[in-house]
């Protein structure tokens, strides 16, 4: 049975739950408002690379970290947030491709596509 061990609510659709289970394993479960996941933890680990990295398991819908320990990356940046810092995301980092319509209706793919996040 899972469980949560800490939680930390940003704002509104913004929140981290740390969760752990009788084997004492533990994953993350996040959102972030107009983030995807795979950014999140990409961000994450970019920001923070003295912390324990964290990897997005698609099918399961949780993070997961590369092993135990007191410092991960994925909380380091919600409580950033929390603090009411200004972190900058890029979605084209991202396993999703990113395009842009022109006005001649072509479509062209674009390098970087970045979202301001502040609470």
């Amino acid at each position: 049975m899972s469980k949560a061990q800490r939680s930390i609510f940003v704002g509104k659709k913004t929140y981290l739950d740390e969760l752990t289970n009788d084997l004492k394993e533990i994953a993350f479960h996040c959102r972030m408002k107009g983030i995807t996941q795979d950014v999140i933890a990409l961000t994450a680990n970019q920001m923070f690379p003295d912390a324990i990295q964290v990897h997005y398991d698609e099918k399961k819908g949780l993070f997961f970290p590369e092993k135990v320990g007191e410092k991960y990356s994925i909380v380091e940046l919600y409580k950033s947030l929390y603090e009411g810092d200004e972190i900058t995301f890029d979605l084209c980092i991202g396993s999703k491709p990113c395009f842009n319509k022109n006005k001649d209706f072509t479509i062209s793919t674009k390098s970087s596509f970045e979202r301001k996040l502040k609470f």
